[in-house]
């Protein structure tokens, strides 16, 4: 009987992605030493940093200058006989020839107070300013795409500058435009390459199904965080394997498969069309689509083969533990088991990660390290033994010797508090020691009895099958899910009103630039801001929230200075004295029409205006009521008063029934005139 086919699950993780954004935003080559500062603490750090000079994440500015001066000292000392060679070293040779001192040190863009670059723009330039925004290509290549003399005088303005937490807040939106680029391409290139369509018993494609539009999407995407994305190729790689086994059975189909699309782009449908431009750019748009499906067929046709290369430059971890067989595979056999067949399709999905990884690197310049394996927990774990810019694999041998080595709060969703709960578990002598407490020590020493008594019964569950490499999460398509809401905060040592007004008004501007931004590219509308805050009285953090309505002001400013005056008068009125944090989070989001933000916030303006008669305290018209609702509820009422006139009938004869539906009929109208 045939077994479960393994899941191929592959884990892509950007290395050091904020530092390496401003390496390739600033043109710098990779091999330069840099870090990412905010105010006075390392945000991020590159591996030459790490490697030449030790600098760690959270590193004061003092700390970083120190390990540079120390280093670059003890450099001194070895080439103090050959000067020439001192300054061509670890990459700390400015691009102006002079040498540079110790690590690079780029400051996180700050949203300053009253910068008046923050305002939004007038009007007049506001479909410019959509177009440029709106498109996410535009937008990136504006702000990583410049020019090198452009680049080089941006770094010689902005290296080594320190920025002080008065002077505003940090904005991460250039981070977030480069996530959304690559993330993108990356969506693109797996669209491009491994879309196909069902194959008919000769292995082939059906043509028919290819024409309606109806192609197969052999994958599913996952953003995992700003700088990692999971995807599950499960369906592309066992596809490949059985349009080879189908191919290999009938060899017929042989001489078909090997058939390269028509490349000479049929030159009857070109010539059929007139040589007006609407001919032109029609045959251009043909030609396109036969080389991206010639590409595609490419990829498809040789992805085995060519997989045996992709695997040879990756790690493949434990590789003394694995069957050699799995590893050199050449081809689908006759006699294959259903291990082969997990073998085979491990090796495309290495394959498939190298593809992605180089298109990335060659399209925008940023290197990516993946991680191959059959979960989304242990394909993160391989993704370690491939950095940096590199790849690997686990197979299911592996996986036990994997567990072995891996630190319990390495393994994803055990960093936190359950991993440490997880740890306590463990008799003493392990659970001091982060490097012995790993998850083959809990999968060796606790029962599945122990965890759940520990952690619950569905913590102890999955606890006991990830400690073993088990995991059934699947990789949910979540890539183009929209954020479920927009925040902005600022965190400082103490403030009160009105020093607060600068902030909260920084910060109103921060959210709804961005939710202008959001509004333009996904058509939908806020309509709630949450707003969050943090005391400290006494020395114990107290943290609470309100919400108040969106603004619906046409006018932007308009919009943030209501946000910021609704926010004052709630605090004032819970007479709130100081702060330590406070933020906004635009929330519960409705999709709009299809207008501008302006036009949609004048009609919601409107909508919620009252009407002059409102105002005048006249009563407005009921609304209309469905006609079917109407006629049923007409029906009720006759019955009732038919069966009411038939039993005052049968009580006081024809005449009492008559004198009393005519009193009932003037004091019916007597209530009307006073009304």
């Amino acid at each position: 009987m045939k077994q479960q086919r393994q899941r191929i699950i592959l884990l892509l993780d950007m290395d050091c992605f904020y530092a390496q954004c401003e390496t390739v935003r600033l043109g710098l080559p990779q091999s330069l030493p840099l870090c990412l500062i905010q105010w006075n603490s390392v945000l991020a750090v590159n591996y030459p940093a790490r490697d030449k000079f030790d600098i760690r994440r959270m590193d004061s500015l003092q700390v970083v200058r120190e390990k540079s001066l120390r280093r670059l000292t003890d450099d001194d000392d070895e080439n103090n006989d050959n000067n020439n060679n001192s300054s061509d070293d670890g990459g700390n040779k400015k691009t102006d020839g002079s040498v540079e001192e110790g690590c690079v040190c780029i400051h996180l863009p700050v949203m300053k107070v009253n910068d008046n670059l923050n305002q939004q723009p007038d009007n007049n330039n506001e479909q410019d300013y959509n177009d440029n925004l709106n498109n996410t290509i535009s937008a990136y290549n504006t702000e990583f795409k410049q020019p090198p003399h452009i680049q080089h005088k941006m770094y010689l303005n902005e290296r080594n500058v320190m920025r002080s937490p008065s002077e505003g807040k940090a904005n991460l939106d250039r981070y977030r435009l480069a996530s959304a680029r690559i993330f993108g391409l990356i969506d693109d290139t797996l669209g491009e390459l491994l879309a196909g369509v069902a194959t008919d018993d000769c292995g082939h494609g059906n043509a028919a199904e290819e024409n309606r539009g109806e192609r197969k999407i052999g994958y599913v995407l996952e953003r995992a965080s700003i700088d990692e994305l999971f995807i599950d190729v499960t369906e592309f790689c066992y596809d490949i394997l059985e349009r080879e086994r189908l191919k290999n059975n009938n060899k017929k189909n042989e001489e078909c498969c090997k058939e390269m699309i028509d490349v000479e782009v049929n030159e009857n449908h070109i010539n059929d069309h007139d040589s007006s431009d609407d001919g032109i750019e029609a045959a251009a748009a043909d030609i396109d689509d036969t080389k991206q499906k010639i590409e595609r067929e490419e990829f498809q046709r040789h992805c085995l083969i060519d997989s045996i290369t992709s695997l040879k430059e990756s790690v493949v971890c434990h590789q003394n533990r694995i069957p050699p067989s799995h590893i050199q595979q050449h081809g689908i056999k006759p006699n294959d088991s259903d291990d082969d067949d997990d073998a085979k399709a491990l090796q495309i999905g290495c394959h498939i990660a190298h593809t992605i990884r180089r298109v990335v690197f060659q399209t925008l310049g940023f290197t990516l390290s993946s991680g191959i394996s059959t979960s989304k927990l242990v394909a993160k774990l391989a993704a370690s033994y491939g950095k940096p810019n590199g790849q690997a694999v686990i197979y299911p041998e592996a996986i036990p010797y994997v567990m072995d080595e891996t630190e319990i709060r390495k393994a994803r969703m055990l960093g936190g508090k359950l991993g440490k709960k997880v740890a306590s578990l463990l008799p003493p002598e392990l659970a001091t020691d982060k490097k012995k407490a790993t998850l083959g020590c809990v999968a060796r020493l606790l029962t599945l009895d122990d965890l759940v008594s520990g952690l619950g019964e569905e913590n102890g569950r999955w606890v006991f099958d990830a400690c073993r490499g088990i995991e059934h999460e699947e990789v949910k398509s979540t890539l183009k899910v929209l954020p479920k809401s927009i925040t902005a905060f600022k965190s400082f040592p103490k403030v009160s009103y009105p020093e607060l007004e600068k902030w909260t008004a920084l910060l109103a501007r921060d959210v709804m630039k961005r939710v202008q931004l959001d509004n333009n590219r996904n058509n939908r509308i806020p309509r709630a801001v949450t707003v969050g805050y943090t005391m400290k009285p006494g020395g114990s953090w107290i943290g609470k929230t309100f919400r108040l309505p969106f603004p619906t002001d046409r006018e932007f400013d308009s919009r943030v200075q209501r946000l910021v005056d609704n926010t004052r008068k709630v605090l004032t009125e819970r007479g709130e004295k100081s702060f330590i944090r406070i933020g906004f989070s635009a929330i519960d989001f409705v999709v709009r029409p299809k207008t501008g933000i302006d036009s949609f916030f004048a009609q919601q303006e409107k909508d919620t205006t009252p009407s002059k008669r409102q105002r005048d305290g006249v009563r407005g018209t009921p609304p209309a009521q469905p006609k079917d609702a109407n006629n049923e509820s007409t029906r009720a009422r006759l019955k009732a008063r038919l069966k009411q006139d038939q039993q005052q009938k049968e009580e006081c004869g024809i005449q009492g029934w008559l004198a009393k539906v005519d009193s009932a009929e003037v004091s019916t109208e007597a209530g009307v005139e006073e009304t």
